[in-house]
């Protein structure tokens, strides 16, 4: 029997930093679901009213950065009291830390498949909490659990060959 990771991402999933790693990952694995996140990391008013409100960051950017280092540059530019949800942290040492190292581990978890010791894993599962939002056109914690059962149903039914 095989374990697999399912994992709902919230805004702070959804940055320049993990639009890097997408990049890399869509080489590598099956499009399940990068194909529908990439397009999320790139809407410019779920950046600014989700996204960047999550970490606490009061600034609006004018356009979606095209890699973390822009963003990275954008972030520093402007001024953003450092918080929790953008610090340093270990390993990454830079304003915009805590940012990378989300996107990072989400890509260790999209990938955990792959390595011989986690044989016994499946790929991941991965779903946008706004994708459900959106289809619902209300919060997710309004939704209620057997819609959100047949949305995943949906989901998977498209994506998972």
């Amino acid at each position: 029997m095989k374990s697999r990771i399912v994992e709902f991402d919230e805004e702070q999933h959804f940055t320049p930093a993990r639009m890097d790693t997408i990049k890399y990952l869509i080489e590598i694995l099956p499009n399940n679901y990068f194909s529908k996140f990439t397009e999320i990391c790139k809407d410019k008013i779920y950046l600014n009213n989700n996204v960047l409100k999550k970490h606490r960051i009061k600034k609006t950017i004018e356009n979606v950065p095209k890699s973390f280092i822009e963003f990275a540059k954008w972030l520093e530019q402007s001024n953003e009291k450092s918080s929790g949800y953008i610090c340093e942290k270990n390993g990454f040492e830079f304003l915009g830390g805590r940012i990378a190292q989300r996107a990072y581990y989400d890509c260790l978890r999209d990938t955990a498949h792959l390595s011989e010791k986690n044989k016994n894993f499946k790929s991941p599962l991965r779903f946008a909490k706004k994708t459900f939002e959106d289809i619902e056109k209300m919060d997710f914690s309004l939704i209620e659990i057997n819609k959100i059962k047949e949305i995943i149903i949906t989901i998977l039914k498209k994506t998972i060959k």
